[in-house]
């Protein structure tokens, strides 16, 4: 036995080296799959953990998405509607200067023609009256007054200022209700211009009917600013109706 050994110890050894790098081959092969098994099981794990977190973020950014979009949509509404009221208030209180422009120059200027009623027989006295707009009682007073012209003369007056007055009213409902869909700079050019009237419509009130003047000169400053005034105001609402 002992012989055997010394004679093929050479094969054993070579036996034992190749038993043992098969083995060591084995081995390696097997770390290697348990390493490759382990890290794709880590490598799935990881990419189902970000997958979960990337859905996750777009569902949270999506809803953040709808909700600027709901945001947006309302501005927008808004936006259209206030454009919309701004509009018809700016287009209302254009109308409403307007009209109290020439119900101020009415009453500021008082144009006033009649015929001859005192020298007039009273049934053409009273043809004439018809034609006006006066009410029964100032038709009554107008034929019964000695001075038939001077009466008529005021009726018609006061009824140029009591129109202005009526036009001031009109003007400051539509400011009160209206001017808060209106600029600011704007509100203030309407409510200049109608403060600028109330002062030559006070001035003929006071004066009416009165052999004294009161010493005020805002009927003046009307008939002087009064047209140029509005034509400005006409350019500053047009740019602003029309955004030129």
């Amino acid at each position: 036995m002992i012989i055997w050994l010394a004679d093929n110890w050479h094969v054993i050894v070579t036996s034992i080296v190749s038993a043992l790098a098969t083995l060591g081959l084995s081995y390696k092969a097997f770390g290697e799959k348990l390493f490759s098994h382990f890290f794709d099981r880590r490598l799935e794990a990881f990419k189902h953990e970000r997958s979960r977190e990337l859905e996750q973020f777009k569902h949270e950014r999506n809803q953040e998405i709808e909700q600027l979009r709901g945001i947006i949509a309302h501005l927008s509404d808004r936006g259209k509607h206030s454009n919309e009221h701004e509009y018809v208030a700016v287009a209302s209180l254009w109308e409403k200067t307007v009209d109290l422009y020439f119900a101020t120059n009415m009453c500021v200027i008082s144009f006033i023609e009649y015929p001859p009623l005192n020298s007039m027989p009273e049934e053409e006295v009273v043809e004439f009256l018809n034609t006006t707009e006066f009410s029964e009682q100032q038709k009554r007073l107008v034929s019964s007054a000695e001075d038939k012209e001077r009466s008529f003369s005021h009726i018609v007056g006061r009824r140029y200022i009591n129109a202005a007055l009526n036009q001031v009213y009109g003007m400051n409902d539509s400011l009160l209700k209206q001017g808060i869909f209106v600029t600011n700079d704007l509100y203030v050019s309407f409510e200049s211009f109608k403060d600028m009237c109330i002062k030559a419509i006070a001035q003929r009130r006071t004066e009416h009917g009165e052999s004294f003047r009161t010493g005020l000169h805002a009927d003046v400053e009307f008939l002087t600013h009064g047209k140029k005034d509005l034509e400005a105001m006409k350019a500053t609402v047009r740019k602003r109706l029309l955004r030129e």
